[in-house]
């Protein structure tokens, strides 16, 4: 049966005639198509289409679809105060305002009211104390709600809590944090922040207000671990919220920076210096088209000077860093500049001295961060700060400082003073089950880093979490994660070859249980309690 014959009336004479209008075709030898296909395509070009295999064409003999056409009443309902439209911009001008942090004037502004005008002119948008009262509080009810949704499904948290306190020394905040996995990808959320101006900061106070959130988005019995800050009143807060708690290694590298480089004479005023070049540049349109300028001659890309943050040893690093890089720029603008101090030889001796001591740091916290993907190493530097620095990376990141900066010579006074520093935490932090367990199960570090009393225990805990499981298959975990241990040229590599000797080996028979328990662990990870095992390590995530 040919395509046509669908559409065609045979006659008793042999012939074929047009089922839509009767037209008769005379006999076609050899058959020969072409008069029904000129047919169609002139007279019946809808059918035609559908011939020619177009399924969204209407045969002639269906009626046309009819175009759906909004009342008039809908249509001027839509921006009316509830209307859907109305609703759906006024939701985006709120999730704008919070998401981007403006202002609350923002609404009031007669250029905003311009492009509303322009854009949605049948829009009028709510008044400033509607959107105080009734719009952000509704936004935020829904964000917490699906927090708490996605927060009853993850089986595993881990918290962290900090402090501070605004310039005016008028407002106290504690922000509470939630680390997890979502997606298969690490996921972190404020949970709560809390005006704790009230009262004094003990930790029972602390611990009472986050105690609060905590039981609200019920997760109280999935918290594996709490990461904060060293002081007294920090620990016995954290004690009531996890038995597992540490640290932050963020505070402890800046202090051990501070103590480092307070040794550097002339550093303050060379920082200070900077600061304030940096300030003037920013707040004044002319010297900023100044130093543009410069780099224009120069015929360099525009670089500016970076700002740096007390509390953040990085930006320390990242400011000298930069100010060396436009050396030559900077001494340039400063030669026309009578109010701004020039940076004398020895300052920029001092710069690339402190330089050359941080690096190790500053690699060695890189490395880690880019989660074992040693060829991100070569992107740019805003996307190595994403916050990847997980609490498997805690005893390995500070063992590689230590080893790099014990085997360098320069600077021995500023460097002991770190060394002593960090290797006071690190002390603390090998007491840990938690982190050393973290760090045999990072699949980057393995058993590099931690002494064999923690194989051992890692060990037992397999074997415990086999005879509880059930039989069932799984895919591996580790797809596309590199061991840092594969590339020669980073600290983690240098610090296993030259410390192979001295880490301390599982005996024989256990090695090859624990190949074993692994081979098993492979098939069997959908398993619910090997999960519970691993799954609260997985989900702790340190802020830097």
């Amino acid at each position: 049966m040919g395509k046509y014959d669908l559409y065609l009336k045979k006659q008793s004479d042999g012939s074929k005639s047009c089922t839509f209008c009767d037209k008769n075709f005379n006999k076609q030898k050899d058959g020969n198509t072409n008069v029904y296909l000129n047919h169609f395509k002139k007279f019946h070009i809808k059918v035609f289409q559908k011939i020619q295999g177009n399924s969204l064409a209407r045969s002639e003999d269906e009626p046309p679809a009819k175009k759906s056409q909004p009342l008039i009443d809908e249509c001027f309902s839509e921006f009316s105060e509830n209307g859907p439209k109305s609703l759906a911009i006024q939701r985006a001008i709120a999730q704008l305002i919070s998401s981007a942090a403006l202002p609350l004037s923002l609404i009031e502004h007669p250029g905003f009211k311009n492009l509303l005008h322009l854009t949605v002119p049948r829009f009028r948008p709510k008044s400033r104390l509607q959107l105080t009262r009734n719009e952000l509080p509704a936004l935020y009810d829904e964000y917490r709600d699906k927090l708490k949704m996605s927060l009853a499904s993850s089986e595993d948290v881990s918290v962290s809590f900090d402090g501070w306190t605004d310039s005016s020394q008028k407002h106290e905040y504690l922000a509470l944090i939630v680390h997890f996995v979502e997606e298969n990808k690490p996921a972190y959320r404020i949970l709560e922040v809390v005006d704790v101006s009230a009262k004094s900061h003990t930790g029972e106070f602390l611990a009472e207000k986050m105690k609060s959130a905590i039981d609200f988005f019920g997760i109280s019995t999935k918290i594996r671990c709490c990461v904060r800050d060293g002081a007294a009143n920090a620990r016995s807060a954290s004690v009531e919220i996890c038995d597992v708690n540490f640290d932050c290694l963020g505070h402890k590298l800046n202090l051990a920076a501070k103590a480092g480089t307070a040794n550097f004479a002339g550093l303050d005023s060379l920082v200070l210096k900077l600061k304030k070049i940096t300030k003037k540049i920013r707040m004044s349109s002319n010297l900023r088209r100044e130093w543009e300028q410069i780099f224009e001659e120069m015929d360099a890309p525009t670089l500016v000077l970076k700002k740096h943050v007390e509390t953040r040893w990085t930006s320390l690093y990242e400011a000298l860093k930069r100010a060396i890089r436009v050396k030559e720029q900077l001494e340039l603008f400063l030669q026309d500049q009578d109010n701004l101090e020039f940076i004398t030889a020895s300052e920029w001796k001092t710069c690339e001295a402190v330089l050359d001591m941080l690096q190790p740091l500053n690699d060695s916290i890189k490395l880690v961060q880019v989660c074992g993907n040693l060829e991100a190493l070569q992107e740019t530097e805003v996307q190595l700060q994403a916050r990847s620095f997980s609490a498997s990376s805690i005893i390995p990141v500070c063992r590689v400082i230590l080893a790099d900066l014990q085997t360098k010579k320069k600077h021995m006074t500023a460097r002991t003073k770190i060394i002593e520093k960090l290797s006071e935490e690190l002390e603390k932090y090998t007491n840990l089950k938690y982190l050393n367990i973290a760090t045999l199960l990072d699949v980057r570090f393995k058993s590099g880093f931690v002494d064999s009393k923690w194989k051992d225990e890692l060990l037992t805990m397999m074997l415990a979490t086999i005879t509880a499981a059930e039989e069932g298959d799984s895919d591996s975990d580790n797809d596309g994660v590199t061991d840092v241990s594969q590339s020669h040229s980073d600290p983690f590599s240098r610090f296993l070859q030259s410390s192979s000797s001295k880490i301390s080996k599982v005996p024989l028979d256990k090695k090859s249980v624990l190949v074993g328990v692994s081979n098993k662990l492979y098939m069997m990870d959908k398993q619910k309690n090997y999960r519970n095992m691993i799954g609260g390590y997985r989900s702790t995530r340190t802020l830097m």
